[in-house]
């Protein structure tokens, strides 16, 4: 189970794997680089953040990617684009649930028109008694 001082801080666990070492092999200098290295990333990653943020918003995202964009401003307006291999499967099905709809009509004609003869049999057979 893992302690809250690891939950709400950068765990041990987590500044060995940043360094790249075994957990016999760490001095405190190795900890003090780790430290310092982890909060330098979260440093700029939210400098960064802080500053593109409003200015992408105030230049309308000009300097945002054009995907972000799109689903910032104007939500998700466009289906998922298909590469050519995926065009042409959706064609094919498209092609095949077509052809089941005409076969699935062909199917239900044959029982009605063999429903029909069976009464006729059987109107026949029930004559032939009588």
């Amino acid at each position: 189970m893992a302690k809250w001082s690891e939950i709400f801080s950068i765990s041990e666990g987590f500044r060995l794997c940043f360094l790249g070492v075994k957990k016999g092999q760490v001095g405190w200098f190795k900890h003090a680089m780790a430290w310092v290295g982890l909060f330098g990333i979260v440093f700029v990653l939210c400098l960064y953040a802080v500053i593109v943020t409003p200015l992408g918003l105030l230049t309308g995202g000009y300097l945002w990617a054009r995907e972000v964009k799109e689903y910032i401003f104007w939500g998700d307006m466009h289906e998922p684009k298909l590469s050519g291999d995926s065009k042409i499967l959706k064609e094919e099905i498209d092609t095949v649930k077509e052809q089941n709809k005409e076969l699935k009509e062909q199917i239900k004609e044959q029982i009605d028109e063999l429903k029909e003869q069976m009464k006729l049999i059987l109107h026949a057979v029930a004559d032939k008694k009588s």
